[in-house]
């Protein structure tokens, strides 16, 4: 699953009790899965954080890149998309976050929209079609070239194997090498050029078979600063959330600048 977008808003100086922000999380949670609903068409997971003392908050949205992607002709016009939603649901929480968070003006001290996954990938885009396009000495291009597949090790750690197939699939170039490992004379497949073979999750004595209820707050440890966490899935427009929960529709409005 990939991280489509995430908002991120610090308030400083912020004062509020754990009972205020946690109040704050769960009308910002509301109106966040009627933003993904309205920006994406609903089927992500969305993530919400909440840290108190100087107030921060995240909100991030997840889905399948193979099913984002595949709703766009290429994987060039869907990263293009998926951008400009990236930018469009950061806006539109963190200025809802603030609005229910009754912040003044000068006590947001940052606020960001993350484009995540399709921003990274823009950027490799933006790379290749450069060095598609200009000429360059064999051992400058093979050095450029190793940071771009540095990039892509670091995008591919987050994804399925079907979402790699789809990347992969829409980063061929006419004047470039091939980005992914390319069989050997023994049909096995060599390591990356620049990169060690990735370890895989057993072999890092990490745990590969997690599962988890969407729908549970997690508990955090004693003394942490986060007093709202939760992971909820998003159903698609006109899906109800709970048998007496309806959808009204809403006016979204433009997203504040600060």
């Amino acid at each position: 699953m990939a991280a489509l977008a995430e908002g991120y808003i610090h308030l400083n100086p912020y004062m509020a009790s754990r009972a205020r922000l946690v109040e704050i999380g769960e009308l910002s949670q509301a109106a966040a899965i009627d933003i993904a609903q309205r920006v994406y068409g609903g089927n992500v997971t969305l993530h919400v954080k909440i840290e108190e003392g100087s107030a921060k908050a995240w909100f991030g949205v997840a889905a399948g890149l193979a099913t984002a992607i595949g709703m766009y002709p290429n994987l060039r016009t869907g990263t293009i998309a998926l951008v400009n939603d990236a930018r469009e649901f950061g806006g539109y929480i963190n200025s809802t976050f603030i609005e229910k968070s009754k912040a003044k003006e000068e006590q947001v001290f940052r606020v960001e929209r993350r484009t995540k996954t399709p921003g990274k990938i823009a950027r490799v885009i933006k790379r290749l079609d450069e060095l598609n396009e200009t000429p360059a000495k064999p051992e400058k291009r093979r050095l450029e070239l190793a940071m771009v597949r540095q990039e892509l090790e670091a995008i591919e750690r987050d994804l399925q194997q079907q979402e790699i197939e789809v990347l992969h699939a829409g980063l061929v170039y006419e004047n470039l090498p091939p980005l992914r490992p390319q069989p050997n004379k023994t049909g096995v497949l060599g390591p990356t050029l620049g990169m060690p073979p990735r370890p895989e999750a057993r072999q890092m004595g990490l745990p590969y078979d997690l599962t988890f209820d969407a729908n549970v707050r997690s508990a955090e440890p004693a003394g942490s600063p986060v007093v709202y966490i939760k992971t909820v899935f998003v159903p698609t427009i006109g899906i109800r959330l709970s048998e007496n929960q309806p959808l009204p529709p809403r006016k979204l409005e433009p997203p504040l600048e600060h």
